[in-house]
Order: structure tokens, then sequence, then C-alpha cells
């Protein structure tokens, strides 16, 4: 009975501690894309290409709850304005839970928008992949839109 009792207790100790690592992993932390979503921008630079492309970012989240390794892992080449932006929004992130820590990939539309919100281009490139060597954990992805705006200039004299 008592050998029972501590395998028992055992299984409580292991089940509970799985439990809260799944809980705590950054892909339930609704508050983390929101954070990307408010504070990434389209560059004006990629929006004049007139392209909506998809830009994959690797990172990992440290057990203090900052990032660091960041890098954009597209398979393909993706434009530098691009890049340049990645890079700045790692900066304006509040730091984690460090229960997350951990390594993820999160996945940034950069839409452009045709006319409306209803109206928006296609991504280009759709069936680019990433590259990211070991284990990571895939967040949804977060979309971002822009518009350029063109002048009405009169013809008239």
């Amino acid at each position: 009975m008592k050998y029972f009792l501590l395998w028992l207790l055992l299984v409580a100790v292991i089940s509970s501690t799985r439990g809260q690592v799944n809980q705590s992993a950054l892909i339930n932390n609704p508050d983390f894309g929101r954070a990307v979503a408010k504070s990434v921008r389209f560059p004006a630079v990629a929006q004049r290409l007139g392209k909506s492309i998809r830009v994959y970012v690797g990172f990992t989240l440290t057990d203090k709850g900052g990032y660091q390794d960041i890098a954009v892992i597209n398979q393909n080449p993706i434009d530098e304005s691009l890049k340049l932006e990645v890079d700045r929004l790692w900066h304006v992130l509040p730091d984690q839970n460090p229960k997350c820590a951990g390594n993820y990939v999160i996945p940034i539309s950069f839409m452009l928008g045709e006319g409306g919100p209803n109206k928006l281009k296609q991504i280009s490139n759709q069936d680019d992949k990433f590259i990211k060597q070991g284990d990571y954990t895939l967040l949804k992805e977060v979309s971002v839109i822009g518009y350029i705006e063109c002048e009405l200039r009169s013809l008239s004299n």
C-alpha cells in the first residue's frame, strides 16, 4: 500500500509539472501576439515593392524572459527593410514570463491593401518555408496591413 501511494504521488507530481509547462508556453499567451501586432510596422520601402510578404522570425526566449538569437529564417531572400523592421521590433517588445523559455518561430505577414481592407494582395512568397535547426514552437501568424497612399493632383493650370 505504501508503494502504491508513493507511486500515485509521483504520478500526480509529474502530471502537474507537465501541465504547468504546457500552460505557460508562449503559444498560449495571446498578449505576446497582440504586442507584436501593435509594435510592428510595414516599412515604406517594402510597401513600394507592391507585394505582400510573409517573414519567419526565429528567436529564443531566455530563462529570464528576454529575447536572443533573433533572426529572419526564410528559406528565400526578403527585402532588407523587412529585416531591419524585425530587428527594431524586438527592442520594443516587453519581456515575457520566464516559464515560457524556449525556441520559437513566429510568422509575420506584411499584407498590402489594394483599395480597402477587404482587398489584400496575396502573399507573394506563399510557398516559402523557414530554415530552423533544433526544436522550436511555431506561434500563430501575426498580420500587418499597409496601404500605399496616392496623391490626387489637378491637371488644371
